[in-house]
């Protein structure tokens, strides 16, 4: 009699895990498309809500400076509209950029105008643009503004190398790597490197709150407002995920064709 067989069970492979904001640190985490973290009054967005846990949530209480909710308007996402105008969203005391050795801010966004002073986020340990932790946006020689201060006590510096001209009417994936560790700053766009520099002094930033922050202006709501529509955006103390952080944006809203033919998260999200 031949011995029965012993069946082996083997187990079923799990799917991957797709990689997304929530799976690392984060300071900020604003995602427009999320009903859940934002609130409405009609289309008015009258609250961003922060899905990193850290608790800054933007606000607007004033109707006509509320950003307009775009529905379906990008993949099936929606989008949030700013009049260039007078639309913003400010978070008071907050966490961001406090006391690390780095930082990638990435956003997605749709500037119709590119040759002013816009910001589309601005988070500040003070109250003038000099005081600016971290800062992206767009300059009058139509440039992409992006830059900030180490210390609370130092200068500030910013890298205007990359014109923005091009990128008008276009949803951009931007990417600003704040290597303070180094002392580096480096601009990615749709997930090729565009500039890199040196940045301030090596260190680590100031243990210390910021102030405020702005989306869609200044931290003050006053001046820089932004042009354009905003999809998403993150902050993160981390220069570990970059390409998955493009990887991500783009598969998510449909824009794997601004990668460049080599970029690992080209045909497969992460």
């Amino acid at each position: 009699m031949k011995p029965f067989a012993v069946m082996r069970m083997k187990r079923a492979a799990s799917a991957p895990v797709p990689w997304t904001p929530a799976s690392v640190s984060t300071h900020l985490w604003i995602d427009v498309s999320d009903a859940a973290s934002r609130s409405l009054s009609g289309a008015e967005i009258t609250q961003l809500t922060d899905k990193s846990g850290a608790g800054n949530t933007f606000t607007q209480g004033t109707s006509t400076k509320r950003p307009t909710l775009v529905s379906a308007d990008l993949n099936g996402l929606d989008t949030a509209s700013f009049d260039g105008t007078d639309d913003a969203m400010g978070d008071g005391t907050n966490t961001v950029g406090k006391n690390v050795s780095a930082l990638v801010c990435a956003a997605l966004f749709n500037p119709d105008t590119v040759n002013a002073d816009r910001r589309v986020f601005n988070c500040s340990t003070g109250s003038s643009s000099s005081a600016a932790r971290l800062l992206i946006g767009f300059n009058s020689s139509s440039q992409f503004r992006i830059g900030g201060r180490r210390t609370d006590a130092g200068t500030y510096a910013e890298d205007v190398a990359v014109s923005a001209s091009s990128y008008a009417g276009q949803w951009t994936i931007v990417l600003a790597l704040f290597d303070y560790a180094n002392a580096t700053l480096t601009v990615r766009i749709n997930g090729a490197q565009e500039s890199t520099g040196a940045f301030l002094a090596v260190g680590s930033t100031s243990n210390s709150d910021s102030v405020s922050s702005g989306l869609g202006s200044n931290t003050t709501a006053n001046a820089g407002y932004f042009d354009g529509k905003l999809a998403e955006m993150t902050v993160q103390p981390s220069l570990a995920d970059v390409e998955k952080i493009e990887g991500y944006l783009a598969h998510k809203w449909g824009l794997t064709s601004l990668l460049p033919a080599l970029h690992p998260y080209k045909s497969v999200a992460p």
